[in-house]
């Protein structure tokens, strides 16, 4: 083979891999291309007159801000063909929060985000569609003026605190379809004389249950057994005789009530900190067949003791 012949085979191969490697980078160039598309299209905002959202991935929206004027709120089910189904963490701009008294919200929602309709001081009146079920942590938070919520049928979690220092709410009506449930929902509701499950005082979901409207939850330690999460601090009686197979006490789950005495059965072996803020509170009985309780120490048979390894320990002395 002549010289010629074969630089010019050479010049053939050289233009050959010089192709293919713009080929290569063609294709890599609009998977970047199409990738940088494909991020870029969640998370974009859409306004629309008081409003902004956020779009997900799904395509579907989150309101998150309302910077207006009104005092009452229309959320509406669609913006640009695209539904809308969550309400953002502190949606409501700080400059107009406390002049919203009233808030629908449309059959689509199905999520409130964290902090949602947090310091609405001035909120009297929200609708929570069939639709939602999820309410995050602290969505309630320091809703004073909300004297009445209803829980909506399907709604399948409840975030920690999620009414927080709600002091206008009375009653809680769980609905039974409620399966999660963070700590201490109904925190600082110091109005609240009854808590409810399915309508019923004496309801249940299976997983948690009202007796006579004090809240229980399932024990993280004992089977069968059940945690004693909240007793309405506005609820009638000045006694309470924990009749359940209650291991333990929640934190905080007789804050604010108005109780003179508690008597503790045979199961309870935990009560936490569970009386920090119980001002009233001046005597406990505690059953004898108690294994880790007991009162009448000393003569001092207002106070609750613990037994312990290294011996009693004196757990309260409310007077």
């Amino acid at each position: 083979m002549d010289k010629s012949n074969m630089n010019k085979k050479r010049f053939m191969m050289r233009d050959l891999v010089l192709q293919l490697v713009v080929v290569a980078v063609a294709v890599l160039a609009i998977n970047l291309i199409s990738a940088k598309t494909v991020l870029a299209a969640s998370g974009d905002t859409i306004k629309n007159g008081d409003f902004t959202y956020t779009e997900e991935a799904d395509g579907t929206l989150t309101l998150s801000l309302y910077n207006g004027t009104a005092t009452k709120i229309v959320v509406p089910e669609k913006v640009d063909g695209k539904t809308v189904t969550g309400i953002g963490r502190l949606f409501i701009a700080s400059s107009v929060v406390k002049n919203v008294t009233d808030v629908t919200l449309p059959e689509t929602i199905t999520t409130l985000y964290d902090y949602a309709f947090s310091r609405c001081n001035g909120l009297k009146n929200i609708n929570l569609p069939e639709s939602l079920s999820w309410i995050g942590n602290y969505a309630f938070y320091n809703n004073h003026s909300l004297e009445q919520i209803n829980l909506p049928s399907n709604l399948k979690s409840i975030g920690s605190r999620a009414f927080i220092n709600c002091t206008g709410i009375r009653e809680l009506d769980i609905p039974v379809s409620v399966s999660s449930m963070g700590s201490h929902i109904t925190e600082g509701c110091e109005s609240l004389e009854a808590i409810k499950i399915g309508g019923n005082i004496n309801g249940s979901t299976g997983r948690y249950k009202c007796v006579d409207g004090v809240l229980f939850g399932p024990s993280n330690n004992i089977n069968g057994y059940y945690a004693l999460l909240r007793y309405p601090p506005a609820k009638f009686g000045s006694a309470y005789e924990v009749t359940e197979k209650v291991e333990i006490f929640d934190q905080g789950s007789f804050d604010g009530c108005s109780l003179t005495e508690i008597t503790l059965n045979a199961e309870v072996e935990e009560v936490s900190d569970a009386f920090g803020d119980a001002m009233h509170l001046k005597n406990f009985k505690v059953s004898p067949n108690n294994p880790k309780f007991l009162t009448g120490v000393d003569g001092d048979d207002h106070s609750l003791f613990r037994r312990t390894a290294m011996g009693l320990m004196h757990w309260s002395d409310i007077l």
